[in-house]
């Protein structure tokens, strides 16, 4: 009641004053207004990017009024201190003169250097970027840490990065030598075209890593450019060291692979595995011998379904992990390739890859051995064990060495093509030669027969040769004695 009282009391006076006081009193009020209010303060607000008065922090939200003394000037009851926007002014465009150059483009003191908002990680805490501008963006007054909070409308914008999976680090083996390799075995290293068993896989494997690779050998078998094989079909391992003398020496090889001894078992009758670690360890003793250079990996053999051939196989396998132990006691660079699945270790070949002839591996067979080989290289070219082939007329590259090959064997084809040809031409104008000097002699003597003989010719002839008579009777006459 005293407020409606009161209310009522002023709109009684406010009724009594005249027009003219009436206006007197509204002007009062709009210049007392105008001297209370931050009129740039108010403006600045309306302003696409906030304005820096120096020691005055830059509100980051609409609702965000100047700090005097630590506390919002919405919550202190004091108005802003006279002078202390007209210093801000003074010190910002002192610092805008000495540190920034304005473009033409700027208006009303606003620097027009382009702000635009940096990404960062959003497990990161934003940091002010300084190497864009000279201009501190900070204020100088130290300000709570509760006295504002972030605008959503920040510089920084928070978006999740986008991750790929991390790919393994691939990287050539023995830093990137040439690799010349040989592999000894029978028919499950020969394997059925077109991936030929494992090597093909391998080879292609080896170059993706970044090697020059040379597969040698004295045999050829696969569908594939560089096929060069060091194995022959149903060849137990003694035919096999016997083969090689020759080869290993001459070639040179860095890295061998050794699959054999299936061929002793599948010719039982034979061979057998009674041999079986003297066979292999003078194959391997040789193979140190002829090519100091060589790592070698020998391999033990898959199963096979047949409980006979099985037997064989478990047999020569043991001998061929002893040759492994014994030949890597004396500190030579030999791997045992553990390639049966008795030894409890995963991605071997089981009756399931094998073909029905009880031998062979089928194609996820042979596979399967191609990723074990895989392996065994990355561990012979972790111990440091491969190094650089001997340098001889060997190319480092096997598809550019056979490239080579077979253009020198078709330039080889066409001189003896050529020379055929010439040889064919010559007796060709030979034999035309010889017809025309057959001719010429049958016209001669065709000739002779046709001509007729002069006259007087035949008297003359009969009396020459009576008086040829005459002469030789009286010769006769005169030395026969008188009686």
């Amino acid at each position: 009641m005293l407020i409606q009282s009161r209310s009522g009391g002023l709109g009684a006076q406010w009724r009594q004053l005249s027009r003219l006081g009436k206006v007197a009193m509204i002007t009062v009020a709009f210049f007392f207004l105008l001297g209370t209010v931050d009129v740039d303060y108010v403006r600045n607000q309306f302003k696409s990017a906030p304005e820096n008065h120096g020691d005055e922090p830059i509100p980051h939200n609409n609702n965000d009024t100047p700090i005097i003394d630590g506390v919002p000037n919405d919550q202190n009851d004091r108005p802003i201190p006279n002078g202390v926007i007209e210093e801000a002014k003074e010190k910002q465009s002192t610092g805008d003169n000495s540190d920034v150059k304005a473009t033409p483009g700027g208006k009303d003191g606003v620097s027009s250097i382009n702000t635009k908002p940096v990404k960062v990680d959003s497990s990161e805490k934003p940091q002010t970027q300084h190497a864009t501008s000279s201009v501190n963006p900070e204020p100088a007054t130290t300000r709570p840490a509760n006295s504002y909070s972030q605008s959503p409308t920040s510089s920084f914008e928070t978006k999740p990065v986008k991750t790929e999976p991390a790919k393994p680090l691939v990287k050539p083996i023995a830093g990137g030598i040439p690799l010349r390799v040989m592999f000894i075995g029978a028919s499950i290293t020969l394997g059925d075209p077109p991936q030929s068993a494992y090597r093909m896989r391998l080879r292609e494997w080896l170059v993706s890593l970044g090697n020059a690779v040379n597969y040698v050998g004295t045999n050829r078998f696969g569908q594939f450019k560089d096929n060069d094989v060091q194995a022959f079909p149903a060849t137990p391992i003694q035919i096999l060291h016997e083969k090689a003398l020759k080869a290993v020496p001459d070639m040179q090889p860095n890295l061998i692979i050794v699959n054999a001894g299936s061929s002793d078992c599948f010719q039982e009758e034979q061979w057998g595995s009674a041999h079986g670690y003297d066979y292999t360890r003078n194959l391997v003793d040789f193979l140190f011998k002829a090519s100091p250079r060589a790592t070698v990996i020998l391999s033990t053999l898959v199963t096979s379904p047949s409980p006979q051939f099985e037997r064989c196989i478990k047999s020569i396998n043991a001998q061929i992990r002893q040759v492994a132990t014994d030949v890597r006691r004396e500190g030579k660079h030999l791997l045992l390739s553990e390639q049966h699945y008795d030894q409890g270790l995963p991605g071997r070949v089981t009756v399931d890859f094998i073909k029905s002839d009880k031998m062979h591996p089928t194609f996820e067979g042979w596979e399967m051995m191609a990723k074990i080989y895989k392996q065994d290289i990355l561990d012979a070219d972790a111990n440091g064990w491969i190094v650089v082939p001997v340098k001889n007329s060997i190319m480092d590259d096997g598809d550019a060495e056979r490239d080579l090959q077979e253009a020198a064997k078709a330039k080889e084809e066409e001189e003896k093509k050529k020379k055929l040809q010439e040889a064919a031409k010559a007796k060709e104008e030979e034999e035309k030669k010889k017809k025309l000097q057959e001719a010429a002699k049958a016209k001669e003597q065709e000739e002779k027969k046709i001509k007729p003989q002069p006259q007087g010719q035949k008297a003359d002839d009969g009396k020459s040769a009576a008086t040829h008579a005459t002469a030789t009777h009286a010769r006769r006459l005169r030395r026969s004695p008188v009686w």
